[in-house]
């Protein structure tokens, strides 16, 4: 037994030491106080070691699962997080295209009452000028009348007088006479051809449109400097033309002008009005630098061009090289 309390106490094997104890102490009766006390107190550190670990393993499995109910409930609240972000973006963007699209509709309405008072001056400005145009056919037409009716009578009846009379005096004096009466005879002829040019010219002035073309470019020629060439085909009935047609056609040639002065630089204007099979055609075309039609531009010019070119189911071609200058054509059924 001492043996074996020797060799357990060596290796530390604290089981078969207790062991040993306990055999030494009922064995050997003289020092068997000594042996028991000796197990009793290595029994207790045993015992309190075991619990210490114990305590230490509780410990760390309650930490462990107390940190994975804390992972746990961070990992909820992440998503709870993420969820609510991604639906507070959802909500942004959602207010944020909502007020782009009031944007976008105020944008609308407000282009389409400034294109409705456009349209009203438009309309203004061809009464106006109708009403300049009418007065100048009636001026035109008093003034024929009168050098119709009253100064060639007159001077119709002055000759028809004077050839009435019997005259006689020198060979010279009757010659200059005739001469005379020839003179007012031809006079009559020139007041009748100025008489009935004034007349023609009445019926050939109603082209109020062109008109307002010719004034829109030779103002707008001072300001960019430029000459400017307008042609009007004959065959054109302006009269009959729709209003909505000759709106837009000024509108795009206002546009069409004020990019030339503002960009272009060019020196030379030429516009045109054609005719054929029922559609006519606009040309505008200038000298100036041109453009880069592939590249996007932040401008509205050229999309308001395309728009009236839609309102008029007109087909719309622009073409531009740098430094050789632009054209713009309209084909636009009539």
């Amino acid at each position: 037994a001492m043996e074996s309390y020797e060799l357990a106490t060596g290796v530390k094997n604290n089981k078969i030491v207790l062991k040993s104890l306990k055999l030494l102490a009922e064995i050997d009766h003289k020092n068997s106080d000594q042996y028991f006390e000796n197990y009793i107190t290595l029994n207790d550190i045993l015992q309190n070691h075991e619990r210490q670990q114990r305590n230490k393993f509780t410990r760390i499995r309650f930490e462990t699962d107390e940190y994975i109910e804390k992972t746990e409930r961070l990992g909820t609240e992440r998503k709870i997080v993420v969820a609510g972000s991604i639906v507070v973006v959802l909500i942004i963007s959602l207010l944020f295209l909502v007020r782009v699209q009031r944007s976008k509709n105020k944008e609308l309405l407000f282009d389409k009452n400034q294109q409705k008072a456009n349209e009203e001056i438009y309309r203004l400005m061809l009464r106006q000028q109708a009403k300049l145009e009418e007065s100048k056919i009636n001026e035109r037409n008093r003034i024929a009348e009168d050098l119709h009716d009253g100064v060639l009578g007159r001077i119709f009846g002055t000759r028809m007088g004077l050839g009435f009379l019997s005259l006689e005096g020198e060979k010279n004096t009757l010659k200059k006479y005739k001469d005379f009466v020839k003179e007012l005879q031809k006079i009559e002829k020139e007041i009748s051809d100025i008489s009935h040019e004034l007349k023609a010219e009445c019926f050939t002035a109603g082209f109020n449109f062109i008109i307002l073309v010719e004034d829109l470019l030779k103002s707008q020629s001072k300001i960019g400097q430029f000459d400017y060439t307008l042609f009007s085909d004959e065959n054109i009935a302006w009269n009959s033309i729709n209003e909505n047609v000759k709106i837009n056609c000024y509108r795009i040639l206002q546009e069409a002008i004020y990019n030339v002065n503002k960009h272009a630089e060019a020196s030379q204007l030429e516009v045109h009005f054609k005719l054929a099979d029922h559609v006519m055609q606009l040309l505008i075309q200038d000298n100036g630098s041109g453009f880069n039609t592939g590249k996007k531009r932040k401008g509205i010019g050229l999309k308001n061009i395309k728009i009236r070119s839609k309102n008029m189911n007109a087909k719309f071609v622009l073409k531009s090289t740098l430094t050789k200058g632009t054209s713009l054509e309209l084909s636009i059924p009539v």
